[in-house]
């Protein structure tokens, strides 16, 4: 039952209570990330730069071939670090 739930979160809640309504529901939809896995003999994570409008793509480099598969559009450092998180990579060179 979420109403008695609510109520409580409202009674003792210093901040807004739709706020804090909002915080509580909205956990419960989030989705849990899983690290997915790349090969990491052949391939490399690779942020590749525009140097006109300074768009940022976070992707791997065929060392081999030099191909890059586009994986994700980086529009700040939120998007980088849930790139490294979901990626488990430790450091990512820029190419431009």
């Amino acid at each position: 039952m979420l109403f008695p739930k609510i109520c409580s979160i409202i009674k003792r809640s210093d901040e807004s209570p739709a706020l804090t309504i909002m915080n509580e529901v909205l956990s419960m939809f989030k989705k849990k990330q899983k690290k997915i896995e790349y090969d990491k003999t052949n391939k490399k994570a690779v942020l590749k730069c525009s140097i006109c409008n300074g768009e940022q793509v976070a992707g791997f480099k065929d060392l081999d071939t030099g191909h890059f598969d586009e994986i994700m559009l980086i529009r700040n450092t939120a998007d980088l670090d849930e790139f490294m998180e979901m990626y488990d990579v430790a450091a990512i060179t820029k190419e431009y």
